[in-house]
This record gives structure tokens, sequence and C-alpha cells, in this order.
């Protein structure tokens, strides 16, 4: 059995998520996507559980859904691609498939840059001299080797994520499958934005059915909840005592201790923070990684299991090439997948309390299963 693998949000899954998996079904026997749990890379909450972003997925034409758990599904490109490659290889996948708004080309030559021996050594002298963030010094020095084109094939999301992805999946031996991302479809956040009916009326019909069915991430009660916890630990804090947090500089958290007290809220901290050395999306991941005592050691390690989340009859079928710890009933994953599963369980389990709008329950949840 051929087995194409994806690494995914779908927060939400759109039409042109559903483009990707027709091209993919037309070539392979099943697509495995694997996809994010309660946290997004970008930083936040998914805006639905995981349970019913999989079930749209399925219901749209994917075979398989695995997690990508926390903490690694909040991680930069690099820890979020690191561990989403490891795990495609784990289930058996043949080839990773990628959405791309450019050439392959210029991903492959910037991810055998990062290869060199020297790129860590270069790139630090370029963070420390000109005060840039990771992605910013990196464009920099793509630039130097490869020429401006290489620059600004870094500044789109998909092309960033696609480097990481020709990196590591290299470093694992899987086959690059890249689809070039078409601008006809409504992008995630776009559709994010929209209100009501509205939301519901940008998605596949299978999608939104499983959306309005599904528990919802209630916006106000995250701000709530995570400025609550930036609080607690960070106002009047001495910097010095805090613990490491993942990708959290002591600069950084001088910064978001200085404007915690006049934001209204976490998307405005992050944006009154923001600035040369780091980007509103690495706010927003830091905020993530401090509200949920991410340490740089937990990210640094392998992921190591997956959960099922939902399945079609290929998928079930797919499951036999896995040689990966799978996940099949939540409640118990601690048996076998130890401390990082339980903490991440007991995340997840926090944000379903605070932050849901529905009754969802993560440790009773059941993967879906079509046509059962």
């Amino acid at each position: 059995m051929s087995l194409a693998a994806v690494i995914t949000e779908y927060n939400p899954f759109h039409r042109g998520h559903e483009y990707q998996l027709g091209v993919l079904k037309q070539s392979f026997d099943a697509v495995c996507c694997v996809m994010s749990g309660f946290a997004v890379q970008r930083g936040g909450l998914a805006i639905a559980d995981k349970y019913t972003r999989a079930r749209a997925a399925v219901d749209c034409g994917a075979s398989l859904v695995t997690e990508l758990p926390f903490p690694y599904c909040s991680g930069s490109a690099r820890d979020f691609a690191r561990a989403g490659v490891a795990i495609a290889k784990g289930m058996g996948a043949d080839v990773l498939a990628f959405g791309i708004e450019d050439d392959l080309k210029t991903a492959k030559a910037i991810a055998e840059l990062k290869h060199k021996s020297d790129f860590d050594d270069r790139l630090k002298a370029i963070i420390k001299s000109g005060a840039q963030s990771y992605q910013k010094a990196l464009g920099t020095l793509a630039s130097q080797a490869l020429g401006d084109k290489a620059r600004d094939f870094l500044t789109k999301p998909n092309n960033i994520l696609a480097t990481e992805y020709c990196y590591y999946a290299s470093e694992y031996g899987l086959e690059l499958l890249p689809i070039r991302r078409e601008s006809e479809f409504e992008s995630a956040g776009e559709i994010r934005d929209k209100q009501g009916e509205d939301f519901f009326a940008s998605l596949p019909s299978a999608s939104a059915k499983a959306f309005r069915g599904g528990s919802m991430t209630d916006g106000i009660k995250a701000d709530t909840f995570l400025l609550s916890e930036l609080i607690k630990k960070l106002y009047r804090a001495d910097i010095r005592r805090l613990p490491r947090y993942y990708a959290v500089t002591s600069d950084a958290l001088a910064t978001l201790q200085k404007n915690l007290v006049s934001a209204t809220g976490i998307e405005d901290l992050c944006r009154k923070c923001a600035g040369a050395s780091h980007t509103v999306s690495y706010f927003r991941r830091a905020v993530t990684a401090i509200a949920f005592d991410v340490s740089p050691e937990m990210m640094a390690s392998d992921p190591g299991f997956t959960v099922l989340l939902a399945a079609d009859g290929d998928g079930r079928r797919a499951l036999q090439k896995s040689n990966i710890n799978i996940i099949t009933k939540p409640a118990d994953g601690y048996k076998t997948a130890g401390t990082t599963y339980e903490y991440a369980a007991k995340c997840e389990l926090t944000v379903a309390r605070c932050c849901s709008s529905g009754d969802y329950n993560p440790l009773t949840a059941k993967a879906y299963i079509k046509g059962e």
C-alpha cells in the first residue's frame, strides 16, 4: 500500500486542503495526515478540538489522521517540522507532501545550506551583530549564499515550513512531493476571521458539518486563561529567577512583563512586544510556552508516540505500516507513552475545561472511524 503523509493543522479544514487531498489520492492508496493537537504552530490554541478537525479531514478525503502532539505542535517551524516528519516516518509514509508557494529547488538549496558544518556559527553571528530574529537572520544568510531570491523565498510561511520539511525529510529518508498552493482558495487565517454562517460557508460541506457538531474554542475564554497564566507567572516576577521556557529569551520575558498590564488581550500584547528581534508569531509561541511551562528539554526530545484521531477503511489498513506507538485509548496513553504524553494530556484537559465552548473531554474522546 502506497502512503503519502502531510503535516498539517486544519485550523479549520478548508477547500485548499480538500484540493490537496484530492491531488494526493490520485497517486497514492492512502493519505496520512499528521495534525496538530490543541495548540498550533503560529502560537495559541486551535479553533476546535482535534477530533472535530480530524473528522472534517476524513469526511473530506483523508484516509488517516494522527496527532502531532503538544508541545511539538506549538514549536517553531524547525521543531514543528522535525516532530511532524518523525511521526510521518513512524507511520510508514513513503512520501512527504507539503504546500509550497514557489519552487522546490530553492527550498532544497536552503536546506542544504543548513546542513553545512559552519551554519550554526554563521547564523549566530548574524543574529548577534544585527539583533535579528532567527528567521530574518536565516534570510540574510540565505541571501549571502544563494542570492536575494532565497531571502525573498523565506518571507512566505509555507516556504519557511517547506524548507524545514526538506531538511528533516532528508534525515529521515522520506521522498518529497511539493504541491503548489493555489491562490484561488481562501487561507485558514482569512476564514478564522469570519463569524457565524460566513465561517461555515467558507468550508467544504462535510467540514462545515463536522465543525458545527464539534467543540469550538471560546476565544474570550482562551484569551482570559492565557492572560491570567502570564500575570500569575510574570507580573512583578524576578526575571532572573524564572524557569527556562522553550525559545523564550530573558529579553523577551522582560518585554512581555513590561507590556502585560497595558495589553487588552493576547494579540494586542504580542503586537506591542514585537520588534526587530522577535516577530508577533514568536511572542504568540512564547505565551504558549509560558502558560504551559514548556521547557527547552521537552521540545528537544522526539515525540515517540502519536494519537489516532480519525480513519476510514484505507486508513485502518495503512496502520499496518506503522512502527510508532499509536495511542487509541487516551485515558491509558500514559502507560505506554510515559511522562511526555501525561504532560500533554494534562495540558489539553486544562484547555478543555477553561477554554472550550462545549463538554469536550480529551481523555474520554474516541477516534472517528468512518463507516462505523
